[in-house]
């Protein structure tokens, strides 16, 4: 770390094998130091030696933690306590909380408030940047009061989601905006392309898949005349559904971005394989696995004119002809250039 540069510490999930984990942290990191500023994650570990040892012997774990090292690089000493974070805190000008849902206690489980900074002294400024409930409600009243006092020691909140707003307002009596995804605030992510082993494909990503999934992506691609690609590793659905759909077996990140990137279409349950369809200019499709966690997908899709692209099951999406319709990316990219500087100028206060 350079002397002259301020140092930032960011608290996420940068160490979990998750795409969009990897790349929002990537993205926040990227645009702090474009911005000047000096960039260290906290390593909180939630490993187990079992997970260690698989993580070793694992492809895909294997990939990212090369793109870790490549990509994030700065990390705290591992930390496992409360006062290893405090620790760990020492010689920071500011601390941020952020991106990604952090603020699911349903994901960080015991180590909750870890996430709403309190570990941090009092001399330490904190904000948060695109965090997410990843709910449309707060559903953990047994932490309500412990939240809600450290987040009256922020100097500053922003959320991802419309519905976040509502839960810092109506649950803790906090002031919020909501900001772009990191990923969506960069934007450029043309450093991570590689080579693609497809183009013009039908891509799918789903967190769940089912056999109406492998229904959808072979449909469509029937209809645009190419083929159906799937990113993801072995699937007992998969092999029941036919084995005639390619894959992209446990790609890396850059490589799941280069996918997106040259694909055709793309269909996905996923919050940031949607977010870089986006980005890339895509036609796609988003069929959310579980309705109660959507909210972080309506909420962007209503802002960029896109909620005509989310559908409640897979048959909708085939009864709507999903393949048919194309999205008017000039339009979008206004809306998004909008709302990319609104949230340059969140970034921008809270860090002065």
């Amino acid at each position: 770390m350079e002397q002259n540069k301020r140092k930032i510490g960011i608290l996420t999930f940068a160490k979990g094998d998750n795409y969009g984990a990897v790349l929002q942290a990537y993205a926040l990191a990227e645009v702090l130091r474009r911005m000047g500023y000096g960039v260290e994650f906290f390593y909180l570990t939630w490993t187990t030696w079992r997970h260690d040892l698989a993580a070793f012997v694992t492809p895909l774990s294997r990939r990212f933690e090369s793109f870790r090292r490549e990509y994030i690089c700065t990390f705290s000493e591992e930390c496992h306590t409360k006062e290893d974070l405090a620790q760990a805190s020492k010689g920071l000008d500011c601390c941020i909380v952020g991106s990604d849902q952090i603020w699911n206690p349903a994901i960080t489980t015991h180590r909750a408030l870890r996430y709403f900074g309190d570990f941090l002294p009092d001399g330490v400024r904190r904000f948060s940047y695109a965090a997410s409930f990843g709910s449309d409600s707060w559903r953990f009243p047994e932490l309500t009061n412990e939240v809600g006092k450290l987040l009256m020691r922020f100097n500053a909140l922003s959320v991802r989601e419309n519905e976040g707003v509502g839960i810092c307002h109506d649950v803790f009596g906090c002031d919020a905006v909501k900001v772009l995804d990191p990923t969506l605030l960069l934007g450029d992510f043309s450093s991570l392309l590689r080579n693609p082993a497809f183009k013009d494909a039908v891509v799918g990503f789903k967190f769940a898949p089912s056999e109406a999934y492998y229904g959808v992506m072979k449909t469509v691609a029937r209809e645009l005349n190419t083929f159906p690609v799937l990113m993801e590793g072995l699937s007992k659905v998969a092999f029941k559904a036919g084995m005639r759909i390619r894959r992209s077996w446990f790609p890396s990140p850059q490589t799941w971005v280069t996918n997106i990137a040259n694909a055709r279409f793309v269909v996905t349950d996923s919050f940031h394989c949607m977010v870089f369809a986006i980005l890339f200019k895509k036609e796609f499709a988003v069929i959310p696995s579980n309705s109660a966690l959507q909210s972080r997908m309506t909420s962007l899709l209503n802002d960029l004119g896109l909620g005509d692209r989310l559908f409640s099951s897979h048959q909708e999406a085939l009864d709507r002809k999903i393949w048919n319709k194309s999205i008017d990316y000039v339009e979008v990219d206004k809306r998004l250039e909008n709302l990319r500087e609104n949230s340059m100028s969140f970034l921008r206060s809270a860090l002065s």
